[in-house]
């Protein structure tokens, strides 16, 4: 995934959005990072009945949106 950011500048635009899942993942990467690589942590799962649920659907609704804006963006510049 760093070496295709490294190299997305030479990819013609329109093999670009190829590049598109790799948002997912380095998404996922950096949530797992936040919850010190704990794949069981609430946040990354969705649900669950410890802690408090506003709190788990919040932090949901904020990883989706934010996993949205990145994809626009990247459709739209063509960075990632």
């Amino acid at each position: 995934l760093h070496r295709a950011r490294e190299k997305q500048s030479v990819v013609p635009n329109v093999g670009r959005p190829c590049l598109l899942p790799a948002i997912c993942g380095l998404q996922y990467l950096d949530s797992l990072r936040e919850v010190d690589y704990d794949v069981l942590h609430p946040s990354l799962v969705g649900g669950g009945s410890t802690g408090s649920s506003e709190h788990v659907v919040g932090a949901e609704r904020r990883r989706k949106l934010g996993l949205m804006f990145l994809l626009g963006r990247t459709w739209l510049t063509g960075t990632f």
